[in-house]
This record gives C-alpha cells, sequence and structure tokens, in this order.
C-alpha cells in the first residue's frame, strides 16, 4: 500500500485541463499492443521545408487516453509550434494496473523493493515506432528531434538520454531526474540536457528522491559524462509565473559548459511539483540553440529577421520589418496560445501602445507574416 501512495502521487497534481488546441489522433500496434499518440502540425508547415519534431510525455497519473490530449502542458506548446515550425507529439503510456495509473517504462521507482511501473512494457520501441511513422508521413530535420516530460515523463525523458541518444538532438526533464532502477548508467556520449526542479517538490525531491537521482547527484552524473565544469560557468536569477497561485517564482539558472555539451539547470525555489508557466518556452528556446541542422523557420528570439525593442518592454513596443515587403499581418499570442492581438501593419516601422492596452505583464509570442515570410519572437512585457 505505501508503494501505491508514493507511485499515485508522482503525476496527479497536474491533472489540469485545457481546451485549446486540437491534436490528430494517431494508434498504431507495437509489441502486441494498441498504442495512441497525439500529434499538432505547425500551422506554418511546409512540406518542401523540413520540420523539428518535439515529443512530450505526461507524468504518471489516472487519467483516460482521451483526456492526455487535454493536459495543459503540451497545450502550452502549441503556440511555440505553429511559429517554430515542429512537430508536437504526444504519446500516451500504458495503464500500469496500479489503481488505473498510466505509467511510462522509466525504471523509477523504490530501489531496495526493486520495483518499478510498467517494465514489461517497450516504450522506448514504441516511441521509435512513432517517430518512424511521422516521418514516413511528414518532412523532417531528423537531427532536430527532441523529448521533454513532467515528473515520470521527465524520468522516462532521463532512460532515453541514456539508453536511445542516438535518436534524439537534446532533452528537457521537468521534476524527473535518473530512476533508481535504472542499473546500467553509460550513454556512450555527450548529452545536452536541460532540467528543471521546485526546490520544495514533495513528490520528487530535490534533495531527497525516493524514486531515483536526487536533482545534485544528477547534475554531477551529467556534468562527468560530459565533461564540463563542475563549477557553474553561467548563473543568472530569472522570474517565473506559479500556474497555480500566479505568485512570481524566483528561479537560479545554471549552466555547466566548457565540455562536449553543456547541462543546464532551472532551480526553481520554494516551488512544489508542479510546471511553471514559461517553462514551455525555455525548453523550446534550449532545443533551437541544439547545433545541427537549422530548420527553415526561426524560433523564439530570432531577431534576425527584424527588429522589437525594448525587450522586455513597458510603456511602449517597437517593431522595424526590413526589406521591402511591408504588409504583414501581426498576432499577439500569451503563453495559453491565445491570440491577444491582431492587426494588419502597412509600414516597415510601427509601435505598439503598452500603456493604453489591456495587456498584463508576463511573456507573449509576436508572429509577423506575409505571403512569402513568417517571422516570430518573444517578448516581455513587464
Amino acid at each position: 500500500m505505501k508503494i501505491r501512495l508514493l507511485l499515485t502521487g508522482i503525476v496527479c497534481v497536474l491533472i489540469v485541463m485545457s481546451s485549446y488546441a486540437q491534436f490528430e489522433t494517431h494508434e498504431l500496434k507495437h509489441d502486441g499492443r494498441n498504442r495512441t499518440y497525439y500529434v499538432h502540425v505547425p500551422a506554418v508547415y511546409d512540406a518542401s521545408k523540413p520540420a523539428s519534431i518535439v515529443i512530450w510525455l505526461h507524468g504518471m497519473g489516472s487519467i483516460s487516453v482521451k483526456d492526455v490530449q487535454k493536459l495543459n502542458e503540451p497545450n502550452l506548446f502549441v503556440p511555440v509550434s505553429d511559429t517554430a515550425n515542429f512537430l508536437l507529439l504526444v504519446p500516451v503510456a500504458e495503464d500500469s494496473g496500479i489503481l488505473g495509473i498510466r505509467a511510462w517504462n522509466s525504471l523509477a521507482g523504490i530501489e531496495l523493493l526493486g520495483i518499478s511501473p510498467n517494465s514489461n512494457v517497450d516504450d522506448i520501441g514504441f516511441m521509435d515506432a512513432m517517430l518512424d511513422e511521422i516521418i514516413g508521413s511528414y518532412t523532417i530535420d531528423e537531427n532536430r528531434i527532441f523529448v521533454c516530460g513532467f515528473s515520470m515523463g521527465g524520468f522516462m525523458t532521463q532512460r532515453l538520454a541514456l539508453e536511445r541518444n542516438e535518436r534524439y538532438a537534446a532533452y528537457a526533464s521537468v521534476s524527473g531526474t535518473i530512476g533508481s532502477n535504472i542499473k546500467v548508467k553509460n550513454p556512450g556520449k555527450a548529452i545536452r540536457l536541460a532540467h528543471f526542479h521546485g526546490t520544495s517538490d514533495q513528490t520528487v525531491g530535490y534533495a531527497v528522491n525516493s524514486f531515483g537521482m536526487t536533482v545534485d547527484a544528477m547534475i554531477d552524473f551529467w556534468t562527468t559524462n560530459n565533461q564540463t565544469d563542475k563549477t557553474y560557468t553561467h548563473h543568472e536569477v530569472i522570474t517565473d509565473t506559479d500556474p497555480v497561485s500566479g505568485k512570481s517564482i524566483e528561479t537560479d539558472h545554471y549552466i555547466f559548459s566548457n565540455g562536449k555539451e553543456d547541462i543546464v539547470l532551472y532551480k526553481q525555489n520554494n516551488i512544489d511539483h508542479v510546471w511553471l508557466t514559461e517553462n514551455n518556452l525555455r525548453i523550446w528556446d534550449f532545443f533551437r540553440n541544439t547545433k545541427s541542422t537549422v530548420s527553415t523557420y526561426g524560433g523564439l528570439n530570432d531577431m534576425v529577421n527584424f527588429k522589437i525593442y525594448p525587450n522586455p518592454a513597458h510603456d511602449f513596443l517597437n517593431i522595424e520589418i526590413p526589406g521591402n515587403e511591408n504588409i504583414f499581418s501581426m498576432d499577439l499570442y500569451d503563453v495559453f496560445g491565445r491570440l491577444m492581438m491582431n492587426t494588419i501593419v502597412s509600414a516597415s516601422y510601427f509601435q505598439i501602445p503598452l500603456n493604453t492596452s489591456p495587456l498584463k505583464p508576463g511573456i507573449y509570442i509576436v508572429r509577423l507574416k506575409s505571403r512569402d515570410t513568417l517571422y516570430t519572437s518573444r517578448i516581455v512585457i513587464e
């Protein structure tokens, strides 16, 4: 009973539903099981231009197959997908047989008992089959396939980094480290990985983790593997938002570099087992800077094609558009993918007055689109 209660807690706090996006439902048969995954194709997808892929892995919880697509976290990726040109894949874990809870075969569990949910399920092979199916149907840059996940999905992301790293370009785990029951920890190459974790996580502890490595031990493992400096080479304090309370959260952002691949840590202070509002944007910023073939459409903060300033902005936001083409539609989205502003721009320079607008402080995505061109950028309004 004790292990059931511990495992049940891993994700139940984040079964938050959203109706912001529509996903295509795909089914495939793998290893004798009927598996389901969801796909969001970006609005800017063009079969003549290879797109990236981001896989998002849900946490463990009592949730139906149908409701996985309604979770808030993957839906927060949708507006980013639509401007950055990546397909968003949301696979569904199998029922573990424990109180109807779905779980990945991440090998997270109680080490002394040697028990992990769904240890007989071939989830790594399932994700390979899913990718093969998508690559056969869409034009994909296979050098830019990324994976991220929350809680048990974070543990599964770490297992993929250890055992299937020839297929993925970079990884981002949130509130899930390396599982206790992973015995062989030899990735065989440097791994590009970002990790996000609340210091007050009561489910997957930051300093005392019942299901796997502590955060410090995990960072030490990956920095050793990547031969980076053991002391962080960059540190900044950034502000994020708790989606439950709406309160501002102080996050310590660390980068461990000077090795074969960087390891990044977002230490989210005094936060429990939650996915913060800005995680999606920070994860894509990390993924898009991976050194490999660059996708056709830029990503967040891509300032090469147009200028937007100041950023952060307070009273006014100025936008300059280069070249001869000066008729654009301008859309402004919040981090939930809601359209907050839409207008037609017919000049090479225009200004948005923020002191008289209904926009609240936060992170937004600006998308400028003409007949042949798409520019995107992330902005912060204070």
